[in-house]
């Protein structure tokens, strides 16, 4: 069953076979549920005007097929549900996890509605929208590094692929993307050994294989496109957990932190809503800001670019900023 192609009626049929599927009314709608980045995700509405989402895992990326992935990190997402489950506060700020079919590499999950991610934020222009939100996501992410413990969620191939976007590529001295007005940075960037050192020790931390700060479940990708947000900015949620995994929680408040600079707010309005975030135990700021450095940068100077509404000069006050983070200490 292939969600890019499926019909109603195809998907009504399919649904029936399904031992999880308790629904009986017929699929009368199919849509895109947002970017799907990484799968595919549709969104089915049915003729008593209940929906659910379907989301499902090929063999690439789904915005950048060219790029293969591991079809197994659908795996991965619906351990990272299941192991919600006996943690009810955390779960809250999340769809539920309906039924999964491993031979289709597909899960089922509640649908949320309307609300839209926080893409917007990039504009430069939602300071006040980010303080409404950002203390709930924060108190989420708390709770969620503080579950008690849990078997490891290695994820393992689709760390391997995140490293070679995050740590190795965007600081190649031969990059094969075109940068334009940003390509003299990265070869620069490229040529400080300094920063090469301490990026592949970060690099070596994400991927397990050096021991450094906290240890805990992690979402594995907490940025404004994971999470959702109603109108009023009053309610958010957070999704798309397909990089979990078990490591340094310092990683997702690095790449959160990241994103707030890249949103345009100053590193120290940045840090002060930092604080709604509870650490867990042996965590390390520094380690966090230095995730946030490499964060930064590949998103400047990697596959995955952003909507950023900065001027050349503000990307590269960017860049410099995100140097010295990572460079201020080696692990």
């Amino acid at each position: 069953m292939n969600l890019a192609t499926a019909t109603p009626a195809e998907l009504s049929s399919y649904l029936g076979t399904q031992p999880w599927w308790s629904g009986s009314s017929p699929v009368v709608a199919v849509a895109s549920a947002g970017a799907g980045n990484m799968n595919r995700v549709r969104r089915l509405s049915f003729a008593d005007d209940s929906s659910v989402v379907l989301k499902q895992a090929s063999h690439a990326v789904e915005r950048y097929p060219e790029i293969s992935a591991p079809i197994e990190r659908i795996d991965s997402e619906r351990a990272f549900y299941e192991r919600l489950a006996s943690s009810p506060v955390v779960a809250t700020r999340m769809p539920t996890i309906l039924g999964a079919d491993p031979a289709n590499h597909l899960i089922a999950l509640t649908d949320l509605g309307a609300a839209q991610d926080a893409s917007c934020w990039y504009d430069g222009r939602n300071q006040r929208a980010i303080a409404r939100a950002l203390p709930g996501l924060l108190t989420w992410l708390a709770q969620l590094h503080q579950l008690p413990s849990v078997p490891e969620l290695h994820n393992r191939a689709m760390r391997t692929l995140n490293h070679e976007h995050i740590f190795e590529l965007p600081f190649a001295a031969d990059s094969p993307l075109e940068l334009g007005e940003l390509a003299e940075a990265q070869r620069e960037l490229a040529q400080d050994h300094n920063l090469r050192r301490s990026v592949v020790d970060l690099g070596q931390c994400y991927l397990g294989n050096q021991q450094a700060g906290s240890y805990a479940l992690l979402h594995g990708d907490f940025y404004p496109g994971s999470w959702l947000l109603e109108d009023s900015g009053e309610q958010s949620w957070v999704i798309d957990p397909e990089f979990t995994f078990t490591g340094p929680a310092e990683f997702d408040v690095g790449v959160c932190l990241a994103h707030l600079l890249m949103c345009g707010l100053p590193a120290g309005d940045a840090t002060h809503l930092l604080r709604a975030y509870n650490p867990p135990a042996n965590f390390s700021e520094q380690l966090s800001r230095q995730f946030a450095g490499v964060e930064v940068l590949r998103r400047l100077l990697g596959v995955a670019q952003l909507p950023l509404a900065q001027s050349l000069g503000s990307k590269l006050n960017l860049i410099a900023q995100a140097r010295e983070l990572v460079t201020e200490s080696t692990l």
